[in-house]
């Protein structure tokens, strides 16, 4: 089923998810592709994730693509994120009652949505900024420092009998996941995290990176995706969850924009540089400079399970590779 991962940070929503599909044979094994695309752009200011089946999936994502192609041309104002908050889950349980009625097998598919909403400044709970602090100084969190940012320390300071703090120069953000058949959101509140599928419980590693997710270097998307990536690479090698693989594609929405963020390793044992290259649409292409191996990712409904014969894996972030 694989994972997507989600960070609602100080400044915007951050999406992580892996690229494989887990395919079931009649032999009771299993072939992995890591080749899949599971994050997309919904708007400038959302994006989309999911896990399970991948025909359901490319199914309702297709319709919800083709639909919000309708409402552009009427009238932005229903892209909204707090409409499309209200929207989605409808929309999709109407289309997997669809598919769910002709009786398909493995029929269970979840999504994670992220947003911004410009206008609108983001709202703190101080003591999640108190468990920060709390990690950082008692010597709790598995990265040691002698510094934290000022914006900690600027919302401790507020009125104790003010719970929330809102932080007037970043916009508030969205982020929920639905689960199939009811789609029903559940809402991660900002300095909150989440994750589904089969990865699911990398929350736990999650958990033990926070304070450094959260308050490494506050709006530095490329701080705070290494962090991440970290927490998840060492729970999903560590616990060998044979159904999340690949490199990670993170989707980043902040007062910046949106960004996708790639990566690139290298391993001085043998030379070889390992990347994860994103395009602008979101698609990417897994490439080892040594071995020449390169893996270009496809739309689920580009991916025709019955084609995939062998594994095609690119576990490289198993195999002991150091960041650049």
């Amino acid at each position: 089923m694989s994972v997507i991962a989600g960070c609602s940070h100080f400044d915007g929503i951050m999406l992580l998810a892996d690229c494989r599909v887990t395919i079931k044979k009649s032999n009771n094994k299993y072939i992995y592709s890591d080749s899949v695309q599971k994050l997309f752009a919904l708007t400038e200011n959302t994006g989309l994730g999911f896990v399970g089946n991948i025909n359901i999936a490319s199914y309702i994502i297709g319709e919800l693509l083709h639909q919000l192609k309708i409402f552009r041309k009427k009238e932005n104002e229903k892209l909204h994120p707090v409409l499309l908050h209200s929207w989605l889950p409808r929309f999709f349980a109407t289309c997997y009652k669809r598919l769910s009625s002709k009786r398909v097998k493995d029929n269970e598919v979840n999504f994670m949505v992220g947003s911004i909403i410009h206008g609108l400044p983001n709202e703190i709970e101080r003591c999640k900024v108190s468990e920060i602090l709390d990690k950082a100084f008692n010597g709790k969190s598995p990265i040691q420092r002698n510094w934290l940012p000022n914006i900690l320390f600027e919302v401790i300071k507020t009125p104790q009998n003010e719970k929330t703090v809102l932080i007037g120069d970043c916009p508030k953000g969205l982020l929920y996941y639905m689960k199939s058949p009811d789609f029903h959101p559940v809402d991660v509140k900002p300095l909150e995290y989440c994750a589904i599928g089969s990865g699911e419980s990398v929350v736990c590693q999650i958990d033990n990176y926070f304070d450094w997710i959260f308050a490494g270097e506050i709006g530095n998307p490329y701080v705070e995706s290494f962090s991440l990536r970290e927490a998840v690479n060492s729970f999903i090698a560590t616990n060998k969850i044979e159904s999340v693989g690949g490199l990670y594609p993170i989707m980043s929405i902040s007062s910046k924009g949106q960004m996708w963020l790639g990566q690139s390793l290298h391993r001085p044992k043998d030379g070889a540089t390992v990347s994860l290259n994103i395009e602008k649409d979101g698609k990417f292409i897994l490439y080892n400079d040594k071995t020449n191996i390169k893996i270009e990712s496809l739309y689920p409904w580009d991916t025709n399970i019955g084609k995939i014969k062998k594994d095609n894996r690119f576990d490289y972030l198993r195999n002991g590779y150091n960041f650049h």
